[in-house]
């Protein structure tokens, strides 16, 4: 599209020409017909809202469209705006699939009054019957539920024992391990082994088989197993012995809870997270996403080979796993900042990405062992992890982490000005900013700056 200013400046250039030499009109003719075909075309502005429909034009907000699934499959120029309705909420992921331009970028954003619009990864459920006591089922057709809410608190998953570790007595270093606390009267078969095998991971692997008080694990650990650790038992019928928490049984899919007060789940509301990220981004750039709340998903942002993408004054609920991530040695010049992340099960914010920026956010109970489900991934607890060049780390504050509440690497890392209190509350040999080995790379040193205030 030709804008009427690009055809005045054309038209201008054009009578200028012939007082020049034949050289000059040449070059500046081919400058002018770039100048031309490449100004910028008008930007549009989207809305989209509950009381929307997805046959409208969706450009005022009088006619916004309704779903994600429009949004998804919309094709974006550079300076489009994409705007949620304040108040609002959806079930679902945003897939972003066009890019900006460093000049223009695509903008997903929010319009209206009220609190920030509401992307879930979980959806409500109903009609529950007594399976026996005070443990409630429902079918569930998915092929999985990572979490459970009530009431939007985050329910605890059925577990063995209830609360802390049983001790490894033996191991044969990788699949295999032995506990004398064991009831070896249980089969043990197809649920879950959350395992701490040294001072600073946990990590999750399906039980194959067991044997009295042998488990066998689906593969091998990144680190060798050793008797003196611990771990614990979930993802199994059999372990739901007490209030407040649920099983979902993937090859009969019913989901089964007990709630606080003994009562029928439908007292409250019941929600369960079936979808893996809030905000999908892959291969795109120029990206700008900002007041947007992303609840109760595995991930709620993943970014892979993108660049220029900036994520400001976002919030980010309970995640099962991390809250952003960019675990990608292709991304580049990603910032993360004035955002909140609670609950991460796994991590507050991965980047693996050169020259990213991670400023002014605030990262809270980040793998508190209270609160993780089936999956464990390593370093879990961390409030920042990076492992990459030239970032820049500062103004965040960090608060009660499972493990380090910043872990970096990387040459010419800055990381100043943070303020990081309660870290190492279920791992060891971390700490408040915990500096590992540096990249590899040609930069002409390895600058660390460390300023924080630790508590």
């Amino acid at each position: 599209m030709v804008t009427l200013k690009a055809l005045t400046l054309f038209a201008q250039g054009v009578r200028k020409l012939f007082q020049l030499k034949r050289k000059t009109k040449v070059i500046i003719y081919f400058s002018l017909i770039i100048i031309l075909f490449n100004e910028p075309v008008s930007a549009t502005i989207y809305y989209v809202s509950n009381s929307g429909n997805d046959s409208y034009q969706g450009t005022s907000e009088n006619s916004p469209w309704k779903t994600l699934e429009k949004v998804n499959s919309a094709t974006f120029k550079p300076g489009d705006q994409i705007l949620f309705n304040k108040g609002d909420e959806w079930i679902g992921s945003l897939n972003i699939g066009s890019s900006g331009t460093s000049t223009s970028p695509i903008v997903f954003g929010s319009y209206g009054t009220g609190d920030k619009p509401k992307i879930y990864g979980s959806e409500k459920v109903a009609g529950w019957s007594k399976h026996s006591g005070n443990i409630y089922k429902i079918p569930i057709n998915k092929a999985d539920v990572e979490q459970l809410f009530i009431n939007g608190t985050r329910a605890k998953i059925a577990r063995y024992p209830d609360e802390g570790y049983l001790p490894i007595s033996n191991t044969n270093g990788s699949t295999q391990i032995t506990s004398t606390s064991l009831d070896g009267g249980m089969n043990f078969t197809g649920s879950t082994c959350i395992i701490r095998n040294n001072a600073f991971t946990l990590l999750s692997r399906e039980v194959t088989s067991s044997s009295s008080q042998t488990l066998n694990l689906s593969s091998a650990l990144s680190y060798t197993m050793r008797a003196g650790y611990g771990f614990w038992l979930c993802n199994k019928l059999e372990f739901l012995t007490s209030a407040g928490e649920w099983f979902f049984d993937n090859s009969a899919k019913i989901l089964y809870f007990w709630t606080p007060g003994g009562d029928s789940p439908d007292n409250y509301e019941i929600r369960i997270s079936t979808v893996n990220y809030g905000i999908y981004i892959s291969n795109q750039s120029y990206i700008n996403i900002k007041d947007i709340e992303i609840l109760h998903n595995s991930d709620g942002i993943k970014i892979e080979k993108s660049n220029y993408i900036t994520i400001d004054n976002c919030q980010i609920i309970n995640p099962d796993v991390n809250g952003i991530s960019f675990i990608d040695y292709s991304c580049k010049h990603i910032t993360i900042k004035n955002s909140k992340i609670y609950g991460a099960n796994s991590k507050g914010i991965v980047s693996y990405a050169h020259n990213s920026v991670i400023t002014a956010n605030t990262i809270e109970e980040t793998g508190q062992i209270e609160n993780i489900n089936k999956i464990a991934d390593g370093m879990i607890g961390t409030g920042i992890s990076s492992r990459y060049d030239n970032g820049v780390f500062e103004y965040n504050r960090i608060i009660n982490s499972g493990y380090s509440g910043i872990n970096f690497q990387g040459l010419n890392t800055i990381v100043r000005f943070n303020y990081v209190n309660g870290a190492c509350q279920v791992l060891d040999d971390g700490g408040g900013i915990y500096i590992t080995s540096s990249s590899s790379g040609s930069y002409p040193k390895n600058e660390r700056t460390v300023g924080s205030v630790i508590d």
